[in-house]
């Protein structure tokens, strides 16, 4: 065995980890978070990252003990005023104040069968007394004769351990057969029985104590026969507790600087090991044999969706689960139609009944606004002619689930007073105050069409070829010598209507005012002799015209 050597921070130098530690998982108090809270850690390193199952809460939270069927944890805080023994389920939820005790309280231990905890109280006396409770808060009373701390239940609950003027005691539970196990020469502290009942586990000062500090763990049997030194650390170890399987012990080793971890031990003192990813400043382990592990990844708990958005669940349990049911499957999308406030669980159950469920509260919220549906305008950009007279037609919708709608609106006509591209909006609000707008383009015209002797397609227009062509056109009035974009020609077949090449066009726009007509003068060449044409002629409004020519011969 290699020694743990204390400097000024606490240095573990250890044996290599062994290949396969003891199960269940351990509760101990740490500082890590900036406050003494009440943490859990899987001794292997498989079951994930320690969890803080008491951070946020207020005040000191510390000696935390595990339930034999490891559902529940029993631990000593002062959240409520006095320090006090309170419940709490393994993954920190639904904590119950236990105790009202008005004096302090120290180091809760179960009995086997988890009817009753035993604790250290000054109530009363004020003197340190050995007392016990009910699990359900009846039944208080007091178990030690005299002055005891550090309780510690015999495997088949007929015996209690505890420390009286630094020796180890045993008694029975009903305060009988009191007796000593150690001298008390030197201080003892915190007992604890193997599952098997064959030793007890405890802490006891070097000799020169007083100077050094130093505490080393020792083993005993219950009738004061065999003691053991565990531990040769010349560091302050404390607060041993067996594993359930009892094929290893943990306890807290502490350095001078105050630093503190967590170490594991076979009985004999060997096969040393630091549980993994354990946070510093680790105080007063208790090994229970725990339901399995979960994480809960999504949803998280307080978390806030919007109404109809995509968020899946997801979560997986620890290796020592056979089952792990969530409300949902893993990887399955949560149903986010409804608002509201819902609750997700996933409950984990190991191989011999023990379960865990934790669960997460999470509210859908309805974060959008009322959708519109456009009937006039309505789809791929309508066109109006100018001036027309256009009704709108719309409708808003908050859907099934949703807050209701408390705006819709949108101007009851089109505006058609210009040409070009446009757009129609409607202001909208619902229940929950979530305001938007949607709008629906559409483009307003001039009121085209072709002047005799024009006539739109499909019909050839016979034209002669060399000769000037007044192309006539209408839009409603005079709207300047600017209407014209663009102006080019498609040479196709006659027959097949097959592309054959493209130009552009050569002309000249003029306006009789007094038919209100427009004249596009095309100026053609010889050249153009028994083919086809087909003219195009592009408005600033936006819209394309088409005339098609046919030339003589």
């Amino acid at each position: 065995m290699r020694r743990l050597v204390a400097a000024t921070a606490l240095v573990i130098t250890l044996v290599a980890t062994p290949a396969a530690l003891a199960d269940g998982r351990i509760a101990f108090m740490s500082r890590a978070s900036g406050n003494e809270d009440v943490w859990t850690i899987d001794p292997t390193g498989a079951g994930g990252y320690p969890t803080d199952l008491t951070n946020g809460a207020p005040g000191v939270d510390q000696s935390p003990s595990w339930s034999p069927d490891g559902t529940r944890i029993a631990f000593i805080s002062d959240r409520a005023g006095g320090f006090d023994v309170w419940l709490m389920d393994a993954d920190g939820s639904n904590p119950v104040q236990l105790t009202h005790d008005g004096g302090s309280t120290a180091t809760p231990a179960w009995s086997p069968d988890a009817t009753q905890i035993a604790f250290a109280s000054t109530r009363l006396t004020g003197s340190w007394a050995i007392w016990a409770i009910g699990a359900d808060g009846s039944g208080l009373h007091r178990v030690s004769p005299g002055f005891g701390v550090d309780p510690a239940w015999s495997p088949d609950g007929s015996q209690l351990a505890y420390v009286s003027f630094d020796a180890l005691h045993v008694m029975n539970m009903d305060g009988s057969g009191d007796h000593m196990i150690t001298s008390g020469s030197l201080p003892d502290s915190a007992p604890a029985w193997s599952p098997d009942g064959s030793r007890i586990a405890f802490g006891r000062y070097r000799a020169d104590w007083q100077t050094s500090n130093v505490k080393e763990i020792w083993t005993v049997r219950p009738d004061g026969t065999q003691e053991a030194m565990l531990t040769g650390f010349g560091a302050y170890s404390d607060h041993p507790s067996w594993s359930p399987d009892g094929s290893r012990i943990v306890f807290q080793v502490s350095g001078p600087a105050g630093d503190s971890t967590l170490v594991t031990a076979t009985p004999d003192g060997r096969d040393i090991s630091v549980p993994p990813n354990t946070p510093p400043l680790s105080f007063g382990p208790s090994w229970g044999l725990a339901a399995p592990s979960i994480d809960l990844r999504s949803p998280r708990d307080g978390a806030v969706l919007a109404q109809n958005s995509v968020v899946f669940a997801h979560y997986s349990c620890g290796p020592t689960a056979v089952s792990c049911v969530g409300t949902l499957p893993d990887l399955t999308p949560l149903d986010t139609a409804r608002t509201g406030q819902f609750t997700f669980s996933v409950t984990a159950t190991d191989a011999a009944g023990r379960h865990a469920t934790v669960s997460a509260k999470y509210r859908v919220v309805d974060m959008t606004p009322p959708s519109v549906l456009f009937r006039t305008p309505c789809c791929d950009n309508p066109v109006y002619q100018l001036g027309a007279t256009v009704a709108t037609d719309f409708s808003c919708d908050d859907g099934p689930y949703g807050s209701g709608v408390e705006l819709c609106s949108g101007d009851p006509y089109l505006d058609t007073s210009t040409v070009g591209q446009h757009s129609f909006v409607v202001q909208t609000r619902d229940g929950a105050g979530n305001a938007g707008s949607s709008q629906q383009p559409y483009r307003v015209v001039w009121p085209f069409s072709f002047g005799s002797p024009i006539m739109p397609p499909p019909t050839y227009n016979p034209v002669r070829s060399g000769e000037g062509v007044p192309v006539k056109f209408f839009l409603g009035g005079d709207r300047g010598l600017d209407v014209i974009d663009s102006v080019f020609f498609i040479t196709v077949d006659c027959d097949t209507g097959a592309g054959l090449g493209t130009s552009g066009a050569l002309g000249k726009l003029s306006y009789n005012a007094s038919q209100a007509r427009y004249t596009y003068l095309w100026q053609t060449d010889r050249s153009q002799s028994g083919t086809c044409t087909r003219l195009v002629l592009g408005l600033h409004d936006g819209s394309w015209h088409e005339a098609w020519f046919r030339f003589s011969r």
